[in-house]
């Protein structure tokens, strides 16, 4: 059994199976969140969905970029497009229904940017528009004339010329091709020009050639991403509709439309080349595996009129007038669509061990595909035996297959669209790094119980000043006055600064180093005050030169801006932030970040950090502003906010000291009211969880330091909330006036000035 064959359906997502969770789409809204509002609900999920979205969007652009070696951009489909237009790969809104499916249509898309010629193919199209043009010229002409009658014979010096014309305009050497083409069947349609269904046909050929070619490329330069590509031609060529119409005895006349559907079907392992009296000298023709000596969309081309030729000459003059045949195709479709990259074994002796044009079904056989003699056949030739009709509802799936079939192969995928509103959230989540992270599935209640699910924390690694004005951002709020975001703490940053110059004294001392030197040693330098007394047999003149400096440093402050650190708590909190981002400035060689935390705004709710600061891209003055906008809401997730952040602290190391400062009033407290599966996340059970994550930081080397804020300087100690907190961070732990730089600059050196 083949690899292949082994890996197709045995889960949905099979390519993806082994990190789909992070991506996981299998979530029931209604099951979990079942007691909100509809409203609420709906405006979740749609929030929701663009997290999500994002994020699978981040992923394919990664794939694309590692399986093509170029930074293509990867976007969503909007208002009228749905192919790529050469420059992007454009996805469709539902790419997380069939996974692996929108993957593998991406890497395609991707790689046919990378390596076909889009010009020629737009040029090819020129060339129809304007056969087009003068074919309807010449019936115009022809028309006028019966009516006067002066019939006019158009020659076939005259259709040189019109030929010679568009060589002329287009300049490319397939032009001329094409002529030839056009004019060894001159007979295919009015005045010597093809049909619409020879240059649909044609067009479709060469675009499945086309895709035979730089999808065999892929498949073996990347063999780790075959599956994707298994995926999606599984889903357009090889389901069930597609393999029954294989099977039967449909399409079995000699037309146009029969053989387009048995040739872009050729790989299904179905296939007998009995089927049409032509189909294996057409196969044998493509020599699939060998797909890879097509160089370049010119070369494919020119494959597909070698093809369309032996095609009109097996099909006669009236077949192509009427064009259909048993299951009647409609051909008014254009280019032909893609096929699986696998090869036929064309005698039947086993499987096939070369991949032939780059697909999934690489060795399978097709059931009838023996030498056979091609004499013994049916009227038209054929040589197939008589298969059972397909029903009525059954020809009519199949139809609509081969239709799907001839749009994938145009590039008319059908592609969910978003909304331009849509589209700039997007854009601003992508923009800002937000991701949704999952915690919370070990917590665990107040008897040892596990509660609920988890939940989605939303995480910001980067607030842009688009993120910081949507109406989506739950800290800031607009000005009645000008319509920009107000700033109801602009005096405590100015107040920040102020201070944070005096605490930034404080800790310049963790720039500084200090030299220490041992003199009147056997080794080392020498020492030149000593040379001199070398001549009375002194040896030690060597000295060494110890330097005492600190380690680099990295604070990461996280902020707790839920609704009850409101009023003088956040005030002071924003001062003393303020203060030590300005003071660790000051130092030179401690970097910082800061967080802030709460929930979204909304019926949902979903705990929410953001990452405002980090002194290494982003500017003092942009962090004053955004402390200066940014105000406190709802409630307190902690611990489950800190655990969506594990992945973006920076562990201490042997070069780097890191520090984790907590400023917060105590208990944390959070809700999901979702029926049976509801989390209640707070008191006693909420610390222990908390105090996992505090742990965990610890484990990585972070020095921990949480100031607890309270609006009481006495008897604190007796509050339930300090408890908790206590609970929560242990002896990292403290009670100081943030206001009080003495006091903030004691704690800070007790941290920072540690050896």
């Amino acid at each position: 059994m083949s690899w292949y064959k082994s890996a197709i359906g045995k889960v949905k997502n099979y390519a993806s199976s082994f990190w789909y969770d992070d991506y996981d789409t299998s979530f029931d809204y209604l099951e979990e969140y079942g007691s909100f509002k509809k409203t609420d609900l709906d405006a979740y999920k749609k929030t929701h969905n663009l997290y999500k979205l994002a994020s699978v969007r981040r992923a394919i652009s990664n794939f694309v970029q590692i399986v093509t070696g170029k930074s293509i951009p990867v976007s969503f489909a909007q208002k009228s497009e749905s192919c790529t237009d050469g420059k992007r790969v454009i996805l469709s809104a539902d790419v997380e229904d069939n996974f692996d499916v929108s993957v593998g249509l991406a890497l395609h898309e991707g790689s046919h940017i990378v390596l076909s010629d889009f010009g020629m193919l737009k040029t090819l199209s020129d060339v129809r528009q304007r056969m087009d043009s003068n074919k309807r010229h010449m019936e115009t002409t022809n028309k006028i004339a019966i009516e006067t009658n002066q019939p006019v014979s158009f020659s076939d010096d005259k259709i040189e010329e019109t030929y010679n014309n568009l060589i002329n305009q287009d300049g490319k050497t397939y032009t001329e091709q094409l002529k030839e083409i056009y004019l060894k069947n001159g007979k295919i349609g009015k005045f010597g020009f093809p049909t619409d269904e020879v240059l649909d046909t044609l067009q479709g050929l060469t675009n499945w050639i086309e895709d035979r070619r730089i999808d065999h490329y892929i498949y073996t330069s990347a063999p780790g991403y075959r599956d994707y590509y298994v995926s999606m031609y599984d889903h357009y060529f090889n389901d069930k509709a597609v393999t029954k119409g294989v099977k039967s005895d449909e399409f079995t006349d000699e037309t146009i439309e029969s053989y387009m559907f048995r040739i872009i079907n050729i790989m299904n392992e179905n296939t007998d080349l009995n089927k049409l009296k032509g189909l294996r000298s057409i196969y044998r023709k493509l020599n699939l595996k060998g797909i890879d000596r097509l160089k370049s969309s010119a070369d494919s081309l020119n494959m597909a009129i070698d093809i369309m030729t032996d095609i009109l000459g097996y099909v006669s003059a009236s077949q192509q007038q009427q064009g259909g045949g048993k299951g009647k195709g409609n051909s008014q479709s254009g280019e032909p669509q893609n096929d699986p990259f696998a090869d036929v074994n064309e005698t039947g002796d086993g499987e096939n061990k070369d991949m032939g044009g780059a697909s999934g079904n690489a060795n399978v056989t097709p059931s009838n595909a023996n030498e056979g003699s091609e004499q013994s056949g049916n009227a038209n030739g054929n040589t197939n035996t008589k298969d059972a009709p397909l029903s009525k509802s059954a020809l009519e799936q199949l139809i609509k297959k081969f239709q799907k079939q001839k749009d994938f192969l145009n590039g008319n995928v059908k592609k969910k669209k978003i909304t331009k509103a849509e589209n700039q959230k997007l854009d601003n989540i992508t923009e800002s790094g937000t991701e949704l992270v999952r915690v919370g599935n070990d917590y665990v209640n107040e008897d040892g119980e596990r509660i609920g699910k988890g939940v989605d924390c939303i995480v910001v690694k980067k607030l842009t000043k688009d993120v910081l004005e949507s109406d989506d951002f739950p800290f800031t709020s607009k000005s009645w006055r000008d319509e920009g975001l107000a700033t109801p703490y602009a005096d405590e940053v100015k107040r920040g600064v102020m201070l944070g110059t005096l605490l930034g004294k404080k800790l310049q001392i963790r720039s500084e180093s200090r030299d220490t030197i041992f003199n009147r040693l056997k080794k080392g330098k020498i020492d030149g005050r000593l040379v001199a007394s070398l001549g009375y047999d002194n040896e030690n003149v060597f000295y060494t030169k110890e330097v005492d400096q600190y380690k680099k440093a990295n604070l990461h402050i996280s902020i707790d801006y839920s609704g009850s650190m409101s009023g003088d708590k956040i005030r002071r909190t924003i001062v003393s932030t303020v203060a030590i981002v300005k003071a660790c400035q000051m130092a030179r060689n401690i970097n910082v970040q800061v967080s802030i935390r709460s929930t979204e705004s909304g019926g949902r709710s979903l705990p929410y950090v953001a990452l405002v600061y980090d002194s290494r891209r982003d500017t003092f003055k942009h962090f004053c502003y955004v402390m200066s906008v940014c105000n406190v809401t709802n409630t307190t997730p902690e611990g489950l906010c800190f655990e969506a952040i594990l992945k973006q602290l920076i562990p201490s190391t042997n070069d780097t000291d890191s520090y984790f400062l907590n400023f917060s009033d105590g208990q944390p407290t959070y809700s999901i009211n979702s029926g049976d599966d509801s989390i209640h996340y707070s008191g006693n059970a909420a610390a222990k969880h908390t105090r996992r994550q505090v742990k965990k930081m610890q484990g990585n080397g972070l020095h921990i330091l949480s100031y607890f804020i309270t609006e009481r300087s006495r008897n604190f100690e007796t509050t339930s909330d300090w408890q908790i907190f206590k609970e929560c961070y242990g002896n990292d732990a403290k009670y100081v006036n943030v206001e009080n730089m003495f006091e903030v600059a004691k704690s800070m050196n007790e941290l920072f000035l540690k050896k």
